[in-house]
């Protein structure tokens, strides 16, 4: 009898031992796994900062070059509408310099 209390006893402390072991290791894996995951948040975050400020200077980018070209438009059309004037001007010089000439004309006939 007193071997099997013995026995059991032992087997007590084994089974004690191994949950302890076991609850060791549960928690060392999840220290593991916090630290893991909290790494992995920082990388994210840094990640996400850096990808904004990215997207911050793309947008400014565009925003100043899409200005350039409403300017050089502008500027494109001021100067388009300048020699369709000047062109309309020549024009109208150019008939009212063929009709002196063909008043002129009908004159010395």
């Amino acid at each position: 009898m007193k071997k099997l209390e013995f026995e059991n006893h032992e087997l007590k402390m084994t089974v004690e031992h191994m949950k302890r072991q076991h609850e060791i290791e549960v928690a060392m894996l999840e220290e593991g796994y916090k630290h893991r995951i909290e790494y992995l948040e920082k990388t994210c975050e840094r990640r996400e900062s850096r990808y904004k400020e990215e997207n911050e200077h793309l947008l400014r980018q565009l925003n100043d070059r899409t200005q350039k070209y409403e300017n050089d438009k502008s500027a494109l059309l001021i100067e388009h509408q300048r020699r369709l004037d000047d062109l309309q001007r020549d024009r109208t010089t150019e008939l009212e310099n063929l009709r002196t000439l063909q008043r002129f004309d009908c004159f010395c006939v």
